[in-house]
């Protein structure tokens, strides 16, 4: 979430994931396009050059609304055909279960 709409007690500016800055609400694209930009250089530092692919949503939110990940969910899409292969449900309930299902959708 961005500074201006949540700031956690500043948590997100300190620490070994510190953001370089603090980031606001995007105002258009170009603005999400910039904050993935950074966020992937920063993540490729661990992951390797190119390891780290990202997407903005538009800024009607539509792919938030089709993939909602809070409080924590996660989805495994096939990156060729951008077909949904597996999501699990709203967590920490059922945990055992949630990792099998991604570890069979990526088996």
């Amino acid at each position: 979430e961005p500074c201006d709409v949540f700031d956690a007690g500043g948590m997100h500016c300190v620490g070994p994931l510190a953001m370089r800055r603090r980031v606001k609400w995007h105002n258009d694209e170009d603005d999400r396009r910039l904050v993935a930009k950074e966020t992937q250089k920063f993540l490729e530092t661990f992951y390797g050059a190119g390891k780290a692919p990202m997407w903005i949503d538009t800024m009607d939110d539509n792919l938030e609304k089709l993939y909602e990940a809070r409080p924590w969910r996660q989805y495994v899409i096939e990156a060729e055909t951008g077909k949904l292969i597996a999501a699990t449900g709203l967590a920490p309930f059922n945990m055992d279960g949630k990792i099998e299902v991604i570890k069979n959708a990526v088996a």
